[in-house]
């Protein structure tokens, strides 16, 4: 009975020391927005939301996740960052990346959609975990350093107008109108004699 007490503390024991309690924490990821056609005509509060959504749900995320996904803002072109996020587990985390088009219609979105695998290993001693990022798109197995959309702005579409169209075609309508008044001048003198 010794024996098997002391057999299972020893096998709960290699259990508790073999597991990493610390976990790691990977870099936070740049994601850049750069808008083409860019002129002084595109608003400033103009916002661009970006997606990021694991493919298993229990996958760890970023703070401030709502509801499996976590929602990033941009006001017009810029710069942000996908945050850290912690593991505890060995193992391979994917994730989708991709911008969610609103109803702007002055911009053509950029609708690529990037894949994030975070590999978490146990380091050389086995006695901490390391963790590597790895993004491609999903059209090909490029790797990427970050996540990169290019929208371009739309130039809202100018008439041009040629002043000298105008110009006849009113003489020609004041000119029709002249006449139509000369000819009813002309009837009613000629019944007034």
């Amino acid at each position: 009975m010794k024996k098997r007490y002391f057999a299972f503390i020893i096998v709960v024991l290699s259990a508790l020391f073999s597991c990493n309690i610390y976990g790691v924490e990977t870099e936070s990821i740049p994601l850049t927005l750069e808008i083409l056609n860019n002129s002084n005509q595109s608003n400033i509060n103009d916002r661009f939301y970006f997606e990021m959504v694991p493919e298993d749900e229990n996958n760890p995320m970023p703070e401030d996740t709502e509801n499996g996904i976590y929602l990033l803002t941009l006001s017009n072109e810029g710069n942000s960052q996908i945050p850290s996020m912690k593991f505890n587990e060995v193992g391979d985390y994917v994730y989708h990346i991709y911008q969610v088009e609103n109803n702007n219609k002055l911009y053509s979105y950029d609708n690529t959609i990037y894949t994030l695998i975070v590999s978490v290993i146990n380091d050389e001693n086995m006695d901490e975990l390391e963790a590597y990022s790895i993004i491609t798109k999903e059209d090909n197995n490029e790797k990427y350093n970050e996540f990169y959309f290019t929208n371009t702005y739309i130039q809202e579409p100018t008439v041009d107008v040629n002043t000298s169209d105008i110009d006849v075609k009113m003489l020609c309508i004041l000119s029709i109108f002249s006449l139509i008044a000369l000819n009813i001048s002309i009837k009613k003198i000629v019944l007034n004699k």
